[in-house]
């Protein structure tokens, strides 16, 4: 055997023994490569919750029964205000649904929207703007007294740009009595006198 042909021999042998560890650092190069594009993929989806849950929209409500005659003095006003968070600067979309009642032992609901099963508030609503809707309470509620009557739950869907819709449970504790509206008297001459 001569030389040349003993030293190809030779560097196969060695390659071969070489290609070996290579393939194990080449592979795990690969898994580590994986685990790190896992790990920030994880780690991107749990930053767009907590980023989502941080621009989770804040309401307040308040509600009102509506000064009508005795015929419909069922009807209740639900004020609702879009108060946070700052970042969020306004929504897309709202629409509103009541929220059933569970384990309760009357099936009947105290309250429905009046119209329909939902209303859209609005679109475009910014915040620490007012909006409101109606919503009717059923007659055995109508001569209950005030703090017996059962809490108006709604549910209300809020969107806003690419994001995923927030639901979002708002409770209205306290229907307050009618509002008296102050009169004043008809212009003379164009003036208001008061």
């Amino acid at each position: 055997m001569d030389v040349p042909a003993v030293a190809s021999a030779v560097g196969q042998v060695a390659s071969a023994v070489l290609a070996i560890p290579t393939a194990f650092v080449a592979y795990f190069a690969y898994k580590t490569a994986k685990s790190s594009a896992d790990a920030t993929l994880a780690l991107t989806k749990i930053e767009e919750a907590r980023l989502h849950a941080e621009l989770r929209p804040q309401f307040e409500a308040t509600a009102r029964l509506l000064k009508m005659p005795p015929a419909r003095s069922n009807m209740v006003v639900v004020s609702l205000e879009l108060v946070g968070p700052l970042a969020l600067h306004s929504l897309n979309e709202v629409v509103v649904r009541l929220r059933p009642r569970v384990g309760v032992k009357d099936p009947r609901e105290p309250y429905r929207l009046h119209g329909d099963a939902w209303h859209e508030v609005g679109r475009d609503w910014f915040l620490s703007e007012r909006r409101a809707l109606v919503v009717q309470m059923s007659d055995s509620w109508v001569t209950a007294e005030p703090h017996h009557r059962p809490p108006i739950k709604l549910v209300l869907e809020c969107r806003f740009g690419a994001h995923e819709p927030w639901i979002v449970p708002v409770e209205v504790k306290e229907i307050n009595a009618p509002k008296e509206v102050a009169r004043f008297p008809p212009p003379v001459d164009g003036h208001v006198v008061v």
